[in-house]
């Protein structure tokens, strides 16, 4: 991991405000390689400075950014790689977590050493690509996304299954998945060259296949999407070296 300063800054040297190396250290010596893993999976939680790391291990570790040590390991209780972290909206000691088996876990920090999760969701059969505790539902529930191109909507309150799914995708094509943390929009990219958006009653707002202008180009297999935290916009990274923004005109995504 390194952490940077003066990112968002223009280059000021007589000014002091260059871009600089803060810290770097291996966030997690015990990775265990596989076949087919996640490697890293980080999570920053911004209120309290605490990093969350995990992937290939059996458990989470939370470094503490100000004192650049590690507080703080939980085990999953999962015999499968963490694929996507997050933390609750409404909680911050609550870091939920999506795993290779397609579980969707939700851990304690302050619970050293506790084998297994508090909650265990079982909706989906394969791969949990990402997941979120929008802040528009209070942190009460939590949409995730798999490999199978199911989206699912759980509740935290009544921890029983999912209450609502959208198959979003084919199975199998679902590469990329983000949920905004304001607005009832969600976004899935596939890797057959399309981005989808819905909305939070599983109605399809949008699918984008090209990039903007006269006969523009397809674009490339999606590995990556993010909603910018407030505004209505979304950033897509593709296999073609090509990270496209988006913004909204009317109701619909296009591209800016």
């Amino acid at each position: 991991m390194r952490v940077w300063a003066n990112y968002d800054e223009p280059s000021q040297t007589a000014q002091g405000n260059e871009l600089r190396l803060v810290s770097a250290w291996r966030a997690l010596p015990s990775l265990v390689p596989g076949g087919r893993g996640s490697g890293l999976v980080h999570k920053w939680q911004q209120m309290t400075g605490h990093l969350f790391v995990s992937g290939d291990a059996g458990f989470i570790r939370i470094w503490d950014l100000e004192s650049e040590t590690a507080i703080q390991d939980v085990n999953t209780g999962s015999d499968t790689c963490v694929t996507t972290l997050c933390s609750s909206a409404d909680n911050q000691n609550h870091i939920i977590a999506g795993c290779g088996d397609g579980t969707v876990r939700i851990f304690d920090s302050r619970v050293a050493g506790r084998f297994g999760s508090l909650l265990t969701f079982y909706d989906h059969k394969d791969w949990v690509i990402n997941l979120n505790s929008p802040r528009l539902s209070d942190g009460k529930k939590i949409i995730s996304g798999s490999i199978q191109g199911d989206v699912k909507f759980i509740d935290i309150s009544a921890p029983t299954s999912a209450y609502k799914s959208i198959q979003a995708l084919p199975a199998n094509f679902m590469s990329a998945f983000a949920v905004h943390d304001y607005m009832p929009v969600l976004a899935c990219g596939s890797s057959n060259q399309k981005i989808k958006v819905y909305n939070f009653s599983g109605e399809e707002m949008n699918e984008i296949r090209y990039h903007d202008g006269f006969l523009a180009q397809r674009i490339g297999p999606v590995s990556s999407l993010t909603f910018h935290p407030y505004i209505y916009s979304m950033a897509g990274g593709a296999t073609d070296s090509l990270v496209s923004l988006y913004a909204p005109m009317s109701t619909t995504f296009r591209p800016k």
